[in-house]
């Protein structure tokens, strides 16, 4: 099956032993989820400086797996404010259903490898 979010392939050569991608992959797949809800409430709340922490947190998570069009997204949010364009902070929404749809591909990901949370 192939993966629209991140390459799996990719991440496999990269990192070579299975479990270590895996170990990888869940505490990313962690993160994304405490980074989406804080991510929203900043933009909620207008906290551009901790939009633009989160989405650089989001872009290193993001990076690790291969995962472009997040990396991508979170580096635009990330640089964009970091150099004063308080625009950028316009497409946080879109950031938070690309980093939902990511973490929901991990899973998916992880439970063909058996490797969900329930099963370590």
């Amino acid at each position: 099956m192939g993966y629209v979010e991140f390459d799996a392939d990719e991440v496999m050569q990269e990192f070579g032993d299975a479990a270590v991608v895996v170990e990888l992959a869940g505490i990313v797949r962690a993160d994304l989820r405490g980074y989406v809800s804080a991510l929203a409430a900043a933009h909620a709340a207008g906290n551009l400086d901790e939009v633009r922490r989160l989405a650089h947190a989001i872009k290193g998570a993001a990076g690790n797996l291969a995962a472009r069009d997040v990396c991508t997204l979170a580096g635009t949010i990330d640089n964009g404010l970091r150099g004063g364009q308080p625009d950028v902070a316009a497409h946080t929404p879109q950031l938070v259903a690309a980093c939902g749809r990511l973490e929901r591909e991990l899973g998916e990901w992880l439970e063909t490898l058996g490797q969900t949370e329930d099963a370590r």
